[in-house]
């Protein structure tokens, strides 16, 4: 395992050291399921498809959010990213689900904190991890969530590095890792009401796209 937190602390931390050869832009989102005892069994990202992806609950009582990665396009070596709610949403707790380990800043999972995985294959200490299912989502893991009202959290830049990417092993060489670059419209989601964001087709697909009335679209231009 020493040597996959070495190629992992390298592959996050020295951000100009590989190609970014990939074509594959990854996306982040937020699945939100109601919380249960099955814990990282609640989804299985074996089968998840892109349009069961939920980003939107009505209700404020417990659940969780999982943070997602998807079209990777190649086996994953690393991710870092930051997690950002709103005061509405309490985030009571952190589960790491993917097969790896974990790199956390101080205070995670505070809001405006960020964290580091590096993954690698099951009961493998020195491959990747390929993502499965149809639609290449891999789960990351998931944070238990409430909200007294309406609230939102979405997937952000590690402050520590001011950065969000994914580093691949191009046909699972762990010995030659590359970082690419994450679209810049990540998924969000919402709590006790809707209109979460998820990236068409879990691929990027560019800023999300707020829907408004003809009334709204004329009082905005009313004082023009």
């Amino acid at each position: 395992m020493r040597n996959m937190v070495v190629r992992g602390l390298i592959a996050l931390v020295m951000l100009g050291a590989f190609a970014l050869g990939a074509a594959a832009e990854p996306v982040f989102f937020i699945h939100l399921t109601r919380a249960g005892y099955e814990f990282c069994d609640s989804v299985d990202d074996r089968s998840l498809l892109c349009s069961e992806v939920r980003v939107d609950d009505a209700a404020t009582t417990p659940l969780f959010a999982w943070v997602m990665v998807a079209d990777v396009g190649d086996w994953i070596a690393a991710a870092q990213f930051g997690i950002r709610y709103t005061d509405e949403v309490q985030a009571a707790a952190w589960t790491l689900c993917a097969p790896g380990f974990e790199i956390p800043e101080d205070g995670w999972p505070s809001s405006g904190t960020g964290n580091a995985i590096g993954f690698v294959a099951s009961g493998q200490e020195d491959e990747c991890y390929l993502p499965p299912g149809p639609d290449g989502i891999a789960k990351v893991g998931f944070f238990y969530i409430s909200a007294g009202s309406r609230g939102a959290i979405s997937v952000t830049r590690d402050p520590r590095i001011d950065d969000i990417h994914v580093s691949v092993c191009p046909n699972g060489d762990v010995d030659h890792p590359e970082i690419i670059d994450v679209c810049e419209y990540n998924g969000s989601a919402r709590v006790g009401t809707t209109g979460g964001h998820l990236p068409d087709d879990c691929r990027c697909s560019g800023p999300p796209v707020k829907e408004r009335s003809w009334a709204q679209i004329k009082s905005t231009y009313r004082d023009y």
